[in-house]
């Protein structure tokens, strides 16, 4: 899943994105410093669900930025620092939107044996 994301963690002053499913549970996580890691996944999740009818969000902090955007799959934030392109995260995140994979729904019947 790190081939999806890696275009918006290739821009500069990204230091991490996550996926959430609509469920709140973490599909994918990565972030490149370790200031970005040491945030609490619980709290962001939390903030996920403040979040939840609306469609996309910047929040604005003192030393960063998180944007957020709800797909059909579930949730992605991306952390930034305060220098980061918005423009470039925004539309990368618009491409890789619709690539997103379904992570609530089981296969059923013989599909899910038979994978991509």
């Amino acid at each position: 899943m790190i081939d999806l994301f890696q275009d918006i963690l290739d821009i500069e002053d990204v230091q991490g994105v996550m996926f959430f499913s609509f469920k709140g549970n973490l599909i994918f996580k990565h972030f490149k410093s370790n200031m970005a890691a040491g945030l609490n996944d619980g709290d962001l999740i939390t903030l996920i669900h403040v979040l939840e009818n609306i469609q996309e969000a910047e929040l604005v902090y003192d030393n960063g930025m998180i944007y957020t955007i709800r797909a059909r799959t579930g949730y992605v934030l991306v952390i930034m620092g305060r220098f980061a392109s918005i423009a470039m995260v925004r539309l990368n995140c618009g491409i890789i939107l619709p690539t997103l994979p379904l992570t609530d729904k089981k296969p059923k019947g013989l599909r899910r044996f038979f994978g991509k």
